[in-house]
C-alpha cells in the first residue's frame, strides 16, 4: 500500500509538471514578435564589427566644474567696508560743553541778605538746580568809642590827673596795659556824637585826647556757590534775584 500512494503520488506530479510546461510555451508563442526597430536583439548575437560600431567614443577628461563662490548669508555678522561706513562726528549728536575755566577754580560766589530774605533766597537758588551751602561766618563790626587822654610817662602821674578828673564828676580810669598803657579812659560811647562831645569837655580842661574804636565779632549767615556753577545761568537771572531779595549782596573770594 505505501508504494502504491507513492506511485501515485509521482504520477500526479508529473501530470501537473506537464501541462504547466505546455501552457507557458502557448504563451510564449502566442506573443506577437517585435518588428523593425522595435525588435529586441541581444548583445551576444552581434559580431566584432558591430559591437565596436556601437561603442561612445571617449571623451577624454573632462575639465573640473567650476564651483561658483558660495555668498555667504551672514551680512549681519561682517563687518562693513571703509567705504560704506558713516563718518559720525561726536559733534554730529553731542552738544559741545564747554570747559570751566581754570581760574574759578577754588573761588565761590558769597550771597548775603537780611535773615528773613536768605532762606528764600537759598531756596530759589535750589530751584535753579543749584545746591548752595549755608556757611555761618564771624566777622568783626565796629563797636563803641572810647575816648582818652594820652598816654603819662608813668602810672604815678597818670594817677594824679586821675583825681582831678573825678573832682571834675568825670568817671575815668587808667589804662594797664597795652599801646594805650598809664594813658586814662573817660567814657565809652556807642554814638559817635557823644563821644565827641565828652572829647570836647576833656580838651577844655586842658588835656589831649584821642579816640579808640572797639570791634565786635558777630554770627551771620552767609551762601556759597562755586562760582563754575554758575557760568550757565543768565545775567538776567541775577538781575532778577537783585531785584526780588534788595537786601542781598553777591562777591567772590576763596571758598571755606
Amino acid at each position: 500500500m505505501k508504494w502504491l500512494a507513492l506511485l501515485l503520488l509521482f504520477a500526479n506530479l508529473a501530470v501537473f509538471f506537464f501541462f504547466r510546461a505546455d501552457h507557458n510555451h502557448e504563451a510564449v508563442v502566442d506573443l506577437p514578435r517585435p518588428v523593425g526597430a522595435a525588435r529586441l536583439i541581444l548583445i551576444d548575437e552581434l559580431n566584432f564589427t558591430e559591437r565596436d560600431s556601437l561603442r561612445l567614443d571617449d571623451p577624454g577628461p573632462q575639465p573640473e566644474a567650476v564651483v561658483p563662490a558660495m555668498q555667504d548669508s551672514f551680512d549681519l555678522m561682517r563687518q562693513p567696508q571703509v567705504t560704506d561706513q558713516v563718518m559720525v562726528t561726536p559733534e554730529a549728536h553731542e552738544p559741545l560743553v564747554e570747559e570751566p575755566d581754570p581760574a574759578l577754580e577754588g573761588i565761590c560766589d558769597i550771597f548775603r541778605a537780611d535773615e528773613p530774605e536768605l532762606s528764600r533766597l537759598s531756596e530759589r537758588l535750589k530751584a535753579a538746580g543749584l545746591n548752595p551751602d549755608l556757611v555761618e561766618e564771624v566777622v568783626e563790626t565796629p563797636g563803641p568809642v572810647m575816648v582818652y587822654i594820652l598816654p603819662f610817662d608813668s602810672a604815678r602821674e597818670a594817677a594824679l590827673e586821675l583825681n582831678v578828673l573825678r573832682r571834675e564828676n568825670i568817671e575815668s580810669f587808667i589804662i594797664a596795659d597795652g599801646e594805650l598803657q598809664n594813658g586814662i579812659s573817660v567814657g565809652v560811647f556807642s554814638a559817635g556824637q557823644n563821644a565827641m562831645a565828652r572829647a570836647a569837655q576833656i580838651q577844655a580842661l586842658g588835656y589831649q585826647t584821642g579816640e579808640y574804636q572797639y570791634s565786635v565779632e558777630q554770627s551771620q549767615y552767609a551762601l556759597y556757590l562755586p562760582s563754575r556753577e554758575l557760568v550757565t545761568l543768565a545775567e538776567d537771572y541775577w538781575h532778577e534775584l537783585q531785584t526780588d531779595f534788595p537786601s542781598m549782596t553777591r562777591e567772590q573770594n576763596s571758598c571755606f
